[in-house]
């Protein structure tokens, strides 16, 4: 049903174009390949807390950010043009007009196809990098699934999971990678892609 949905989405295109791009342009600002952890924030708020639990999750989980960010967002620099910045602030970093205007370019530039995935994806993973790099074949539908909750994953470590809730996400937010990958690789390739 779900890769049905996408198709219907493409053919019908219920919201106008502009909108769709407008609506993931903002992700930009709040991706979560560009939106860091604090380090130590829940580190110190635990220490106040309780003195037993001081170190928490909140390095880690700035650690791993930059591990599986940052190449993300080189190769989004490299091979797209988007010069996004990263940020530890809440409300995310300032985006250079040139990158926005990079990325409204790319989506501008997708077919109603690859639009449909690429909104079902950015919504899904809230990040339109972790989209396009799986649109583009830079991650398997697993890893941008895995980078998608990776602030999630060091909390559930810290805290455990949330039964019928953690567990029933999951499952949700694999349909719906899923269905937008299997779609664009039945599409194959598009004119032009390099990678």
């Amino acid at each position: 049903m779900p890769l049905m949905s996408l198709v219907a989405t493409a053919i019908d295109q219920p919201k106008p174009r502009g909108r769709v791009v407008d609506d993931l342009l903002k992700y930009a600002t709040t991706d979560a390949a560009c939106v860091r952890y604090e380090p130590g924030t829940l580190a110190t708020r635990q220490a106040k807390a309780s003195p037993i639990h001081v170190l928490g999750a909140g390095a880690d989980a700035a650690r791993a950010a930059v591990g599986v960010f940052d190449p993300l967002l080189a190769w989004a620099r490299e091979e797209m043009g988007w010069d996004l910045a990263a940020s530890d602030d809440i409300a995310g970093p300032n985006q250079d007009p040139a990158a926005l205007a990079a990325v409204r370019s790319y989506l501008e530039g997708l077919d109603p196809w690859r639009l449909a995935a690429a909104e079902q994806l950015t919504a899904a993973c809230k990040s339109v990098v972790l989209a396009a790099a799986l649109l583009r074949g830079r991650l398997a539908p697993g890893d941008a699934l895995d980078a998608s909750r990776l602030e999630e994953a060091f909390q559930i470590e810290d805290w455990g999971m949330v039964e019928a809730g953690h567990d029933l996400d999951v499952a949700d937010l694999k349909t719906r990678v899923a269905a937008p990958a299997l779609l664009v690789r039945l599409l194959g390739a598009p004119p032009g892609a390099a990678g």
